[in-house]
């Protein structure tokens, strides 16, 4: 093997996987232990983390928006509730009209979408006070200090750019936008308004991934050198979704920005390749390989046609390798598809 600086370097691999899969965390010498649901936050022992102290970071998106706003704007105590409206009403909308409802720390004042029965039924449901079919409506309330928006990602720029200069604060559901002048636009607009604009990256707000994130901030990893992640889901669950996103820009996004989140690095080339396989308005599929300013390598895969009868759980998987002196390996048990769990010297 060859030497770097006299020491032959030492490879270690750790992985960060779905809410739904298992963790394995071995030693050098395989010994194994499988743990499940806040899997990332057991291993934390072998990083030197305090579980309380990663239950105390990483929380919900909305959540962590509403804290800051809080912080910004104290008058009212620490305990107050944030004023707040979600714009569009679709699958992810309502999960944010959901979601708001249920924190502690919002007060959900209206919610807004042009579909007259949609928009009455969600209101009723979440205990929302007042809805809007127009979302210039619903931003003239000066109560509200904060919205969702939650429309398709061809009509975010117009109504997240119109928020902003109304004075709320933005959670903007991800992808940010289709171009990158719709999202130069946006950013000019939060910074001009000073308030708040945070994009719905919420990969970053899993424990799993923050204990990844951490190991490598404290240079467990050494030196990264590559990562690799996957974020497949079944052909009979997509077909609905290519008519209105494709794989890469629907969930390659969330591993890209896990990359760059986890490194603080920045991608120098990009490399990518789709297929489509059953003629829709996207492709089936979609590879992308990121090359680094430091050298490391990224490779993402997004498969939306795995198998007929694959059972609707999201097939994820996220990897990052280093030169350096961690002695553990994290890796995955997920059914039919067995962890790596030996650590390469």
């Amino acid at each position: 093997m060859r030497r770097i600086g006299g020491q032959v370097p030492t490879v270690y691999r750790v992985r960060a996987f779905s809410q739904n899969a298992g963790f394995a965390t071995p030693s050098v010498g395989a010994r194994r232990h499988v743990v499940q649901e806040d899997a990332a936050i057991h291993t934390l022992a072998s990083f030197g983390t305090s579980r309380q102290n990663v239950v105390d970071q990483h929380f919900h998106p909305m959540a962590a928006l509403a804290s800051r706003i809080v912080k910004r704007t104290p008058a009212g105590g620490t305990a107050r509730r944030v004023v707040y409206g979600v714009i569009g009403l679709g699958f992810f909308g309502e999960k944010h009209a959901e979601t708001a409802a249920s924190l502690p720390q919002v007060d959900l004042r209206a919610v807004c979408t042009r579909r007259d029965a949609r928009r009455r039924q969600i209101k009723k449901r979440v205990g929302a006070r007042n809805d809007y079919r127009d979302y210039h409506d619903l931003l003239a309330d000066s109560a509200i200090e904060a919205v969702s928006v939650v429309t398709h990602v061809d009509d975010h720029a117009a109504p997240t750019i119109a928020a902003l200069e109304a004075g709320k604060h933005v959670l903007l559901e991800k992808p940010m936008a289709r171009t990158v002048a719709e999202c130069d636009a946006i950013i000019a607009a939060a910074k001009k308004a000073n308030r708040i604009l945070m994009v719905g990256h919420i990969c970053r707000f899993n424990p799993r991934y923050a204990a990844v994130r951490e190991a490598i901030a404290a240079g467990k990893l050494g030196r990264i050198v590559s990562m690799y992640a996957r974020r497949n889901i079944p052909a009979e669950r997509s077909a609905g979704i290519l008519e209105n996103i494709g794989p890469l820009l629907g969930d390659g996004i969330h591993d890209t920005d896990l990359m760059l989140w986890m490194t603080g690095d920045r991608i120098k080339s990009v490399y990518a390749q789709s297929l489509s396989v059953r003629g829709l308005k996207h492709p089936d599929l979609g590879w992308g390989m990121y090359r680094f300013r430091s050298g490391a390598i990224g490779v993402i895969e997004n498969v939306w046609f795995l198998p007929a009868g694959t059972p609707f759980r999201i097939d994820n998987g996220w990897s990052a390798r280093g030169v350096g002196s961690i002695q553990e390996t994290i890796g995955d048990r997920f059914p039919g598809r067995p962890g790596d769990v030996s650590a390469a010297a």
